[in-house]
């Protein structure tokens, strides 16, 4: 998740009900009360409305709109604003009720363990997290090159070693080496190859989740029962985790 896109919760956050203001009323408290009197399909259309035309939400939007699709049966979408819930707010509860939606739909990919948990965390404070990599980062370059003219075999291992960390960080930053897909089409087809000509592995459901490898053009390398595959990507919702 970018810097921006916290920045964006955040503001949203603090100040919702100043820019969602119409005729006088929040658009959020409208929902709100909607939802309370329990006109679902009203309070959904309104917020849809907040989190595409403006591209915010707030964590107790998420799981109400989750819990509406639910209801509906569009469990692709109930599953991917749940595991974006878990990417502001990471919440064992939310995961093992992912994993109990999965389950009912006899859906894959949604297996709860700790690592799980420990990815969620690591997506919260991305972030923050690469500011401080990227610092130590600048502090063992800055000794590496105080302690250049000694020449000796421990600096010049720690200076490979600070070439290999700084490689390590960059490539977190270029790529998320945990990032998921929730297949949100019916009968989408996994490929042997990034080609429509290329042979059908199998053809999955809306709503299960794929862990994300790579991509090229208009496909996604995915992970799949143990065997690489490929996916349009108008054929994934893409989560972070």
């Amino acid at each position: 998740m970018s810097i921006n896109k916290y920045i964006l919760i955040l503001l949203f956050s603090l100040s919702v009900t100043k820019i969602f203001a119409d005729n006088g009323y929040s658009k959020l408290d409208k929902a709100d009360s909607l939802f309370t009197k329990q006109k679902y399909t009203k309070a959904l259309n309104i917020y849809e409305d907040i989190f595409q035309n403006y591209q915010q939400f707030t964590p107790r939007m998420l799981v109400k709109m989750s819990f509406i699709h639910e209801s509906m049966g569009n469990y692709s979408r109930a599953l991917y604003l749940l595991n974006l819930y878990n990417d502001v707010s990471p919440n064992r509860k939310v995961l093992e009720k992912l994993e109990q939606l999965a389950s009912q739909n006899n859906l894959s990919g949604y297996d709860f363990t700790d690592f799980e948990y420990f990815l969620l965390m690591y997506y919260k404070y991305y972030d923050q997290i690469i500011i401080v990599l990227l610092l130590l980062g600048a502090i063992a370059t800055i000794y590496v090159l105080a302690k250049r003219k000694i020449k000796s075999n421990i600096i010049r291992i720690r200076a490979v070693a600070v070439i290999l960390y700084l490689f390590g960080v960059f490539y977190l930053i270029q790529y998320h080496p945990f990032q998921k897909g929730i297949v949100n089409k019916s009968n989408s087809l996994l490929m042997s190859s990034p080609s429509a000509a290329s042979t059908v592995l199998s053809v999955l459901n809306e709503g299960n989740r794929l862990q994300i490898l790579d991509k090229k053009d208009i496909w996604y390398k995915v992970s799949w029962q143990n065997q690489n595959a490929y996916i349009r990507e108008g054929s994934l919702l893409i989560m972070n985790h």
